[in-house]
């Protein structure tokens, strides 16, 4: 097999699995899981001028956020799409800020990487910010969001597939 058939094979996507405690069900006592789903190259850059990251990542425009939850976001167990039918849509309309700012903001943003230290061409050769939410923490461990008040912890656990 040769390089190029080697790299076309790899899955490098990036994807992570959300606990989020805000959402315990009688099936899920400490919290339903999401299992989140970066997107290839060419699919964010068919989006481009859908909707912008930067109205994203600084919680601008709502619908803009609601619409990055619903291509991000699976059910882990079955694969499928959560939330991207319009009754999805509506379901995250219902819920708390708090609850989808929290979706966004360690799921959604997490895998499409859109943190300006991502950015392609940009300088890295400076030590990268960590993010305070998980100062001190793995992604094997527990870590409590910062920002966020009440009693919960939220388990990440980033894979790359």
């Amino acid at each position: 097999m040769s390089l190029i058939d080697e790299i076309d094979e790899v899955e490098d996507v990036t994807t992570l699995t959300l606990r989020v405690p805000m959402w315990k069900t009688p099936n899920h006592p400490d919290g339903v899981d999401i299992l989140f789903r970066g997107m290839a190259f060419s699919t964010l850059a068919e989006m481009q001028g859908t909707f912008d990251l930067t109205d994203v990542e600084q919680n601008r425009d709502l619908e803009s956020m609601i619409t990055l939850i619903a291509i991000t976001a699976y059910d882990p167990e079955t694969g499928e799409k959560l939330f991207d039918s319009e009754r999805g849509k509506e379901i995250l309309r219902k819920k708390g800020y708090n609850t989808v700012l929290f979706l966004l903001q360690f799921g959604a943003t997490a895998v499409v990487g859109t943190d300006e230290a991502e950015t392609p061409g940009k300088d890295s050769s400076s030590t990268p910010e960590v993010n305070p939410a998980f100062e001190g923490s793995s992604s094997e461990s527990l870590a409590t969001p910062a920002g966020l008040s009440g009693s919960f912890s939220m388990a990440v656990q980033p894979t790359v597939e």
